[in-house]
């Protein structure tokens, strides 16, 4: 256990000594990406979204993101996408009308749009007993926006969520050809929440 833990510091010393040395990543030119090492499919940063001052949270997010993807491409890594995943979009649009959400989330397209990220906003109906209307307001989001991507909880630790999956099928189907934006997800521990 002692040994971990030291593995685990010393991990932790390393990265952070390469995150500190990124200013001088930034200067340099940025190697080709090597032939023989894996494509970095995305960076993903999770933020506790807070619609109050999310703008500011995805700033400094997007902030981190980008120097973590130039130190990758200056180690000769090809970076594909930075992303933000949130917690379950229904907990920071509480209070909100349909209206109001889709609003919110035309802004948050428009601002991943202009920085060049891709957001997940969280999953719809994580627990058994979450309405089916969370599911049609992702079904409408998605609608709305171009680079949202969100998902819905068909099965957990308590079995196939059947509502859930009735209510996957309704929000593809009501989406436009183009939206694939939307994805069925099993959660194998609630203690462990899916982000999309």
């Amino acid at each position: 256990m002692r040994i971990r833990s030291v593995l685990n510091l010393t991990f932790a010393a390393a990265f952070f000594a390469l995150l500190s040395g990124s200013s001088l990543l930034a200067q340099q030119k940025a190697a080709a990406p090597s032939p023989t090492r894996p494509k970095i499919r995305t960076i993903t940063a999770f933020l506790n979204l807070d619609r109050t001052q999310y703008q500011q949270q995805i700033a400094d997010a997007l902030q981190m993101l980008r120097r973590a993807k130039t130190i990758f491409e200056s180690r000769g890594y090809e970076v594909q996408t930075i992303r933000i995943a949130t917690q379950p979009f229904s907990e920071y649009t509480k209070g909100l009308t349909p209206q109001q959400t889709i609003a919110f989330f035309k802004n948050l397209d428009a601002l991943a749009e202009k920085e060049k990220f891709a957001p997940g906003i969280g999953p719809a109906m994580l627990n058994a007993d979450d309405p089916e209307s969370q599911a049609d307001l992702l079904a409408d989001i998605l609608a709305n926006t171009k680079h949202i991507r969100g998902s819905i909880v068909i099965a957990g630790e308590d079995g196939v969520r059947w509502r859930a999956i009735g209510a996957t099928a309704r929000a593809r189907l009501s989406s436009p050809p183009h939206t694939s934006t939307a994805s069925a997800i099993n959660s194998p521990s609630a203690s462990n929440p899916p982000t999309s």
